[in-house]
């Protein structure tokens, strides 16, 4: 009995896709909440550890912003080198190519 394995394309791309959209919505949403939090500590809690540790907590949320598009853009980019991967291998064993010699 032969098993084949079938990757379909469109899938891949539809995830990389969704990836980036969930990326792109999680980022505006911290960019939101850090906008929310400044205002908090420049005018609500103005000084004391509460307000220390705000601030801190600010600077962590904005670093994650930074790292997260970095995040769904090399997720994306591993999806579209599998592609190629497999899209290369698919020639060489079903066209002749350099798999069949």
């Amino acid at each position: 009995m032969r098993s084949d394995l079938i990757i379909v394309d469109e899938e891949y791309i539809s995830y990389a896709n969704l990836i980036k959209l969930i990326g792109a919505t999680a980022e505006r949403k911290l960019t939101t909440l850090v906008e929310q939090l400044i205002i908090v500590a420049d005018e609500g809690i103005v000084a004391g550890n509460v307000h220390d540790n705000l601030e801190a907590y600010i600077e962590k949320l904005m670093v994650m912003q930074t790292q997260l598009e970095g995040y769904t853009d090399a997720v994306s980019e591993e999806i579209s080198e599998f592609l190629a991967e497999v899209e290369i291998t698919d020639c060489s064993i079903y066209e002749g190519g350099e798999g069949n010699e």
